[in-house]
């Protein structure tokens, strides 16, 4: 089953608000600020731009990128690292880089439709490519922000971004900043594991496969009474 407080933050991200995501400790640590890329708003990632590193990712899944004609930037992936691709932009006669072609660039990675032409490359944005399997498969960022899409009954595609300390601007978020962060701008907030417990214990194996099948995710449905539109204020 999903925890009440894995359902509360599922539906805070369908209404369009960011959520803070914390790394394991023992992995990277830090945290990202993440949001549905179906749903990226110029406010919103004016938002990430100001509270994080800037380098702004989209994760999404191996058979998008693929569709998308996206290759990881090297060769050689230690499969442990993000599965980073060619930047992209979306196309546009602006320079791609302000909040407004962001978003644009982050529903375009978002939507079915989107043409491989409708991307220019070189870009602003980062894709990350997920594998199946999501966070059960590599315990990760991108693969947690990619379930809890699936939780929200959005497209398992998501802006991510690193926040950055407010108390030392060199340094990354540690765990009680982003607490604080995300009780300053009431986010809702929660870690890889949470995710990877509900992902374990809602995945099933496929019907008839054989061991070592991959499992197929069979989310059950979120109460819509959860997923009343909550109006987004950037500070």
């Amino acid at each position: 089953m999903i925890t009440p407080g894995l359902a509360e933050t599922a539906a805070a991200m369908r209404a369009g608000r960011p959520i803070v995501l914390v790394d394991d400790i023992g992995r990277w640590g830090g945290g990202d600020l993440i949001f549905a890329a179906e749903l990226a708003t110029p406010e919103l990632m004016a938002f990430a731009v100001r509270h994080t590193s800037g380098f702004v990712c989209v994760s999404l899944p191996e058979d998008d990128a693929d569709r998308l004609e996206l290759p990881l930037q090297a060769a050689r992936h230690d499969g442990v690292r993000p599965a980073y691709t060619v930047s992209v932009d979306a196309k546009s006669d602006g320079t791609g880089i302000s909040a407004t072609h962001r978003s644009q660039t982050a529903r375009l990675l978002a939507g079915l439709s989107t043409e491989v032409d409708a991307l220019t490359r070189p870009g602003h944005i980062v894709p990350v490519r997920v594998r199946a399997g999501g966070v059960l498969a590599q315990p990760g960022r991108a693969e947690a922000a990619h379930d809890l899409a699936l939780v929200a009954g959005l497209r398992p595609v998501c802006v991510h971004a690193s926040i950055v300390s407010v108390i030392d601007s060199t340094l990354m978020a540690d765990e009680q900043e982003l607490n604080d962060f995300a009780r300053q701008h009431s986010l809702s907030i929660t870690s890889v594991s949470v995710i990877a417990k509900s992902t374990g214990r809602l995945a099933r194996p496929v019907q008839g496969a054989g061991a070592g099948a991959h499992a197929e995710f069979r989310w059950p449905a979120v109460s819509r009474a959860l997923f009343r539109r909550r109006s987004f204020t950037a500070q």
